[in-house]
C-alpha cells in the first residue's frame, strides 16, 4: 500500500505544480517523471485488488489484468527512463531527442513480450516473469541511474542560480534513484535465463530476510520526500519572475516620461532659446541693443535648461535606486559620505551577479554594516590614501574584500588588544559575520597594507 502510494504521490505532487514558465532543465523534465509515479503508482495498486477479483472473474479475466499490468509497469519504467535521458540532454545542452532512446526500447520489449507468448512460452507465470524481469533490466535499471546522474549535475547549476536548495537535498534525491536502481532494476522476478535465475527476488529474501518490496517502498517514500523538498525552488522562481516584471514595467513607465518630460520641457526651451538667438542675428546690424538683449535672455533660458538636466538627473537617480540592488546602492552611499569625511580615494568594484539577483534583507544589512565599520577603521587607524572594495560571487557566496595601503599592524598584536577589549568594533564584524554562518580572514604586515575577506552565504538553505 505505501509502495503505491508513494510513487503515485510523488506522480500527482509534480503533476499539480505549474512548471511551464520555467527555464530551468529540470522543469522540462519532471513531466516524465510525474507519468512514472502515477502509472507505477496505479500499478502496485493494481496487484493489492487481484486477490480480490479472484471471487468474482474467471482465469482467463485476472491473467488479462496481470497482462495489462505487466504492460503498464514497464511503461512507467520507459517514462523514468524518459525522464532521466530528458534531464541529461537539457543539462548537458547536447544529445537531442536522446529521451526517444527509451521509447524504442520499449518498442523492442513490446515486441519481446508479445512474440515470445505465442512462439516461446508455454507457461503463463514463466512468460510474465521474463517479460518483467526484461523490463526492468532493459529500462529501470539504465533508467534509474541515468535519473540519478542526471539529478546530481544540477547541485551546481542550481546554486549557480541563486536557488535555496541544498546541495544534500539532490544528493538524496539522487541516491534514492540509485536504491531504486538497486531494488527495482537489478533485483527481479525469478526467471529462466541469468542473471535472474540466480540474483532475484526470491535469493535476495532467503540471503537478506527482507522482503524487496519494502527496499523498493523505500526509495519510493525517498522519491517522494525529495521531490516535494525540491519542487519549492518554482515557486521561488515565481516570486523572481514577477519581481523581474515589475522592474520592467517601472522601467518602461520611466522611460514613457522621460520622454514626455524631454519633449515638454527641455526640448521646448532649447527650441526657445533656439528662437531668441535666431531674432538676434536677424537684428545685430540694425538693432544692436535688442540684438544683446535677446543673446541675454537665450543665455538665461540656457542657465535654466541646464538646473533643469540637473534636476532631472538627480530625480532619476534616486527612483533608479528603488529598481537596483540595494546593497550595493548601498555601498556607493558609504563611500560617498566616506569621501566626504576623508581625503582617501576608494575603488569599488561588484560582481554582475548582483545586477540580477538581490541577497536576502538580513545579509543586505549585515554587509552595509560591516562594510561602514571597516572603512571607519580605515580613518581611525589606517593612514592610508585609498582603499580598494571589492564584491564577488561565486557558488552562493558573496565575498567581500575591503584592502588598504596604510600602515598595516602585527596580528599577534591584535589579538592581544582586542581579548584586552581594544578594537571592539572588530568584535562586532566578527560577530555579525559568524551570524550569518560566514568567515572572516585579516592579512596585515606592518608599512604593507591590510586586506580583510569575509564570506557570507547569499541565504541560509531550506533545511536550517
Amino acid at each position: 500500500m505505501v509502495y503505491g502510494l508513494a510513487f503515485f504521490l510523488m506522480g500527482f505532487a509534480i503533476a499539480l505544480q505549474p512548471k511551464n514558465f520555467s527555464n530551468i532543465p529540470l522543469a522540462k523534465s519532471l513531466k516524465f517523471l510525474a507519468l512514472f509515479g502515477i502509472a507505477h503508482g496505479l500499478v502496485e495498486w493494481g496487484i493489492m485488488f487481484i486477490p480480490f477479483q479472484r471471487e468474482y472473474l474467471y482465469l482467463d479475466g485476472i491473467n488479462n489484468i496481470i497482462v495489462f499490468k505487466t504492460f503498464l509497469n514497464s511503461l512507467s519504467f520507459m517514462f523514468l527512463f524518459m525522464f532521466g535521458s530528458s534531464l541529461l540532454s537539457e543539462t548537458k545542452q547536447r544529445w537531442n531527442g536522446i529521451h526517444y532512446i527509451p521509447v524504442v526500447i520499449f518498442g523492442m520489449w513490446f515486441m519481446l513480450f508479445i512474440l515470445s507468448n505465442i512462439f516461446y512460452y508455454d507457461d503463463f507465470r514463466t512468460w510474465i516473469n521474463s517479460s518483467n524481469a526484461w523490463s526492468r533490466y532493459l529500462l529501470a535499471l539504465p533508467g534509474s541511474i541515468i535519473s540519478a546522474y542526471a539529478i546530481y549535475l544540477q547541485i551546481p547549476l542550481l546554486k549557480q542560480r541563486r536557488f535555496k536548495v541544498s546541495s544534500s537535498k539532490l544528493q538524496g534525491f539522487s541516491a534514492a534513484f540509485l536504491l531504486y536502481a538497486f531494488a527495482g532494476g537489478l533485483i527481479v522476478p525469478e526467471t529462466t535465463f541469468l542473471p535472474a535465475s540466480v540474483i532475484n527476488t526470491k535469493s535476495f529474501f532467503e540471503l537478506t530476510g527482507i522482503p524487496i518490496y519494502l527496499i523498493r517502498a523505500t526509495s519510493g517514500v525517498l522519491m517522494a520526500y525529495y521531490a516535494v523538498l525540491i519542487l519549492r525552488i518554482f515557486k521561488i522562481e515565481i516570486e523572481r519572475q514577477l519581481e523581474q516584471a515589475q522592474i520592467l514595467n517601472s522601467v518602461y513607465n520611466e522611460r514613457e516620461r522621460f520622454s514626455r518630460d524631454l519633449h515638454d520641457g527641455i526640448i521646448q526651451s532649447v527650441y526657445g532659446v533656439g528662437l531668441y538667438l535666431e531674432n538676434a542675428s536677424m537684428s545685430m546690424d540694425k538693432e544692436p541693443e535688442k540684438s544683446k538683449s535677446h543673446i541675454k535672455t537665450a543665455i538665461e533660458k540656457l542657465d535654466d535648461v541646464i538646473i533643469q538636466m540637473r534636476n532631472y538627473i538627480n530625480n532619476l537617480r534616486a527612483q533608479s535606486s528603488n529598481n537596483t540592488n540595494i546593497l550595493i546602492n548601498s555601498i556607493f552611499e558609504i563611500i560617498h559620505d566616506f569621501k566626504i569625511h576623508s581625503k582617501i580615494n576608494v575603488d569599488f568594484a561588484y560582481d554582475e551577479a548582483f545586477n540580477k539577483f538581490y541577497p536576502s534583507g538580513d545579509v543586505t544589512q549585515n554587509i552595509k554594516l560591516i562594510t561602514f565599520e571597516l572603512l571607519t577603521n580605515v580613518i581611525k587607524h589606517a593612514q592610508a590614501s585609498n582603499v580598494k572594495i571589492k564584491l564577488k560571487s561565486n557558488n552562493n557566496i558573496i565575498t567581500l574584500i575591503i584592502s588598504d595601503n596604510g600602515k598595516g599592524f602585527n596580528e599577534r598584536n591584535l589579538k592581544k588588544r582586542t581579548s584586552q577589549g581594544y578594537h571592539q568594533g572588530l568584535n562586532n564584524i566578527k560577530e555579525r559575520v559568524y551570524s550569518l554562518k560566514g568567515s572572516l580572514s585579516i592579512n596585515s604586515k606592518p608599512k604593507q597594507g591590510t586586506t580583510i575577506e569575509i564570506e557570507i552565504p547569499w541565504e541560509d538553505d531550506l533545511d536550517d
